[in-house]
């Protein structure tokens, strides 16, 4: 995601971070800018099962002020939601989102679903409920000023920018990401 995005990310939200687990990693290995990433639970575990991470948050995407993220991620969320749900968490994101943020999704897509994993929408077990396209997911965030694009040879994520389109290729942004 980093290397997709054509904002420098001083700010980073993982979005579903669970007990925040990406949040202890970060400390771990880059402890000298672990502040500047943030996690949002709706649903958390057990206060003893979570993080003691200071940016560990309780609550919706929308608790943040507005235009307060670079960049971020959600990890495997969108498959629990209907497609209401899902334009509704994308409305956050957008707010969130400052001009040119980049958010990976990471999600079974439905070419995944249908030719790599059958049993990914598992509605009783996972709650996996939905499989979504990327068009899909444009369908629902171009009135809230993102745009979804795939990710060459990943059939589980895409990323989300808040920008108009055109933007770069994927094979562009790799070639030349930003410096930093």
């Amino acid at each position: 995601m980093f290397l997709c995005s054509r904002r420098h990310i001083l700010r980073f939200l993982d979005i579903g971070t669970g007990p925040g687990t990406f949040l202890d990693a970060v400390s771990i290995y880059l402890p000298q800018i672990s502040d500047r990433f943030h996690g949002v639970e709706l649903f958390p575990p057990p206060e003893k099962e979570r993080t003691r991470h200071s940016n560990y948050r309780i609550g919706r995407v929308a608790d943040y002020a507005q235009g307060s993220f670079d960049g971020g991620m959600c990890i495997e969320v969108f498959e629990h939601l209907t497609p209401r749900q899902a334009e509704g968490l994308l409305a956050e994101i957008a707010l969130v989102g400052k001009d040119g943020s980049c958010f990976l999704i990471n999600t079974g897509l439905a070419d995944y679903t249908r030719n790599e994993c059958p049993e990914y929408l598992d509605p009783a077990g996972r709650g996996h409920i939905t499989s979504w396209t990327v068009d899909a997911v444009n369908h629902l965030a171009a009135p809230h000023g993102l745009v979804a694009a795939a990710i060459p040879g990943r059939s589980w994520c895409f990323l989300i920018e808040k920008a108009t389109a055109p933007r770069p290729s994927m094979e562009e942004r790799a070639a030349n990401p930003l410096p930093d």
